[in-house]
């Protein structure tokens, strides 16, 4: 037998974790792992013991998935979800030894799910789900004293650039996400009619430790976006005039103030400058 480099034992054992079933391939491995078992049967230990690990594995990983993704679970069932986290471990394992932020990729890979295609407000609720999570894991940062906007000229307003904290999310979505999945918290949830309600304009943001989850008016979810993206007050606002008749509601000029005044009694901002564009990117 050719003489393995350990990456190659590695990538052999992990294989055989994530699989479905052990097959020639294990037995295979296995017979590598005979010399540790001398007494007895030796190829029946090892194989009990790599059960007992592949268990392990797979039921740790799934938990976690289970533990980011509560609404979700609850909307489709402990059996339907967990089958669901198993696929998706098996196909999409950790890449990193930290979990915290592990299960990214499950809201896509439920899109796809056979058994939860025909719920399509599903993966906005799973998006909600992982910002929220993201958002309590992200890095602190100080917050903007609004003082210091007293220092800047009032012909310079205009100008002002934004730095928004990282542990801020901006989240569109056509359906109801904000109520589902606050309906789903309770004990015992009622039933939503989502052909009869509108899609939600979320701001996602850290307080004092907790996760705020708000809706916002569209023209507040506009500006605030365009911000994020790294414009001025002057650009950030003109895009939202502009975005105004899509959303069907009217707009005055006069609203700017009470917009910026909104956002800045949160603790969104981290710095400001004068036209400098930042482009960080916190939206999706």
């Amino acid at each position: 037998m050719t003489k393995q480099t350990l990456a190659q034992f590695q990538q052999q054992f992990t294989t055989q974790l994530l699989s479905e079933q052990l097959d020639q391939s294990s037995l295979e491995f296995l017979s590598q792992l005979k010399q540790q078992f001398p007494q007895g049967d030796a190829l029946d230990e090892a194989t009990l013991r790599l059960n007992i690990y592949r268990n392990n594995v797979i039921f740790s990983l799934s938990s976690a998935i289970g533990d980011l993704y509560p609404i979700v679970k609850r909307l489709i069932g402990d059996e339907c979800f967990n089958q669901a986290a198993i696929d998706f471990v098996r196909r999409y394992p950790p890449s990193h030894s930290a979990l915290v932020f592990y299960g990214a990729g499950f809201i896509e890979f439920i899109k796809r799910y056979p058994a939860c295609v025909t719920l399509e407000y599903l993966t906005d609720v799973a998006k909600l789900e992982y910002y929220s999570h993201s958002v309590f894991h992200e890095t602190d940062s100080d917050n903007l004293d609004p003082a210091l906007l007293a220092q800047v000229a009032p012909e310079q307003l205009g100008q002002l650039v934004f730095k928004l904290q990282p542990a801020v999310r901006l989240f569109k979505s056509p359906w109801p996400v904000e109520a589902i999945w606050q309906e789903n918290l309770k004990q015992q949830p009622q039933f939503i009619e989502l052909e009869h309600t509108s899609g939600d304009y979320l701001l996602i943001y850290r307080q004092d430790f907790e996760v705020q989850v708000v809706n916002l008016n569209p023209h507040c979810y506009h500006f605030i976006e365009q911000l994020m993206l790294g414009h001025n007050i002057s650009e950030a606002w003109q895009h939202t005039v502009q975005q105004a008749p899509s959303v069907n509601q009217p707009l005055d000029d006069d609203e700017l103030g009470p917009i910026l005044g909104y956002l800045l009694s949160l603790p969104l901002f981290a710095t400001f400058n004068l036209g400098t564009i930042y482009n960080e990117e916190h939206n999706e």
